[in-house]
């Protein structure tokens, strides 16, 4: 089930540039509890290390694998929808980490935390967190 959610401390409830472009760093949030700064941060802090992008696929899961979580699976076309992936959230008690074309979200307790609805979207690779 689609539950909004968005951390970024100037979003104002109208200003949609801030819908799409850090998905990473909302995911994070979501995922972790930390606050919008503290995943900044952390995903600035690889990228400078790694010449790339904070929002780059290269910084994300280098963070998101110190943070515990563990790659399940690169998905084939279609096999996964975000919402299979919430509902094995609710079932099994775990969150996940959802890469769908073009953004990243978090699956936690049955809940697709974002600030859009991306159930129907096909899933190309998620994370899981390790107790």
């Amino acid at each position: 089930m689609f539950k909004y959610f968005n951390t970024n401390p100037i979003y104002d409830g109208k200003t949609k540039a801030w819908k799409h472009v850090d998905c990473t760093v909302r995911s994070i949030c979501a995922a972790t509890g930390m606050t919008w700064k503290e995943a900044y941060m952390q995903l600035t802090n690889v990228g400078l290390s790694e010449y790339v992008m904070p929002n780059d696929m290269v910084a994300y899961i280098k963070v998101i694998s110190g943070l515990g979580f563990k790659s399940v699976k690169k998905c084939k076309n279609g096999e996964l929808k975000v919402k299979d992936i919430a509902n094995r959230s609710k079932k099994e008690n775990k969150t996940f980490l959802c890469k769908v074309k073009n953004h990243v979200v978090c699956c936690k307790n049955g809940n697709i935390l974002d600030t859009w609805d991306s159930s129907e979207q096909v899933v190309t690779q998620y994370w899981e967190k390790l107790n």
